[in-house]
C-alpha cells in the first residue's frame, strides 16, 4: 500500500495505525498539499457487510462538522477496498498520552469538556458512537496551540433514525468500555 496513489490525488506514505477491520495510513493530498489520514479496509474485511458498515461510518462522520471530531474529506475504493480520507491528527491517542504522562486535573477537565461537547453534537444528529474508548480519542498537538481532542472511528456508530443494525447477532464494541446493559 505504501507508495500507492488513490483517486489520482492521495499518496500513501506510511502506516500509522491498525484496527480490527482496517489500516490507517499517513498520506498526502497532492492537490491541496496537506497531510491526510487514509483508513482502508483490510483485504479479508471486504465482504459486503463490512463495506456497508464502512460506508455508514463514512456517512456518519461526513455529517459531522465539529472542532473535536475528525473531519472527513473523501470516500472511495482502491482495488475493491473502500477507503476513507480524513484530517490528519498530529498527536497521540488519549490512551497513549495517559500511559506516558500524568495528566493534570485541568487537562482532564478540558479534555472531558471537549469530549462531551463533541458527543452532544453527534447526538444532536442522532448519531451514537458506541465505541468511545481512549484509543478512539486523539490529542492534536500543534506547535504554539493548546492540545485539542479529536474523536474518530465511528465504525460502530448507530444512526438513531434508521433501522440499520451493525451486526445481525452478538455484541460489538470494546468490552471494558461498553455499557453493562
Amino acid at each position: 500500500m505504501i507508495g500507492s496513489i488513490l483517486s489520482d490525488k492521495y499518496e500513501i506514505e506510511k502506516k500509522i495505525g491498525e484496527g480490527g477491520f482496517g489500516f490507517v495510513y499517513l498520506g498526502t493530498d497532492t492537490n491541496l498539499k496537506r497531510p491526510v489520514a487514509v483508513k482502508i479496509l483490510k483485504e479479508d474485511g471486504v465482504g459486503e457487510a463490512f463495506k456497508a458498515r464502512f460506508l455508514r461510518e463514512s456517512e456518519s462522520m461526513a455529517k459531522l462538522n465539529h472542532p473535536n471530531i475528525v473531519t472527513v474529506f473523501d470516500y472511495g475504493e482502491h482495488k475493491q477496498r473502500p477507503y476513507l480520507v480524513m484530517e490528519y491528527v498530529n498527536g497521540p491517542s488519549l490512551r497513549d498520552l495517559a500511559v506516558k504522562s500524568v495528566l493534570s486535573l485541568q487537562q482532564v477537565l478540558v479534555f472531558a469538556q471537549q469530549i462531551c461537547g463533541a458527543m452532544a453534537y453527534a447526538h444532536s444528529y442522532h448519531i451514537v458512537h458506541r465505541d468511545l474508548t481512549l484509543k478512539n480519542i486523539m490529542v492534536n498537538q500543534e506547535e504554539n496551540e493548546p492540545d485539542q481532542i479529536k474523536i474518530l472511528d465511528f465504525g460502530l456508530a448507530k444512526l438513531l433514525d434508521t433501522d440499520v443494525q451493525t451486526t445481525g447477532q452478538g455484541l460489538m464494541g470494546t468490552p471494558y468500555y461498553m455499557a453493562p446493559e
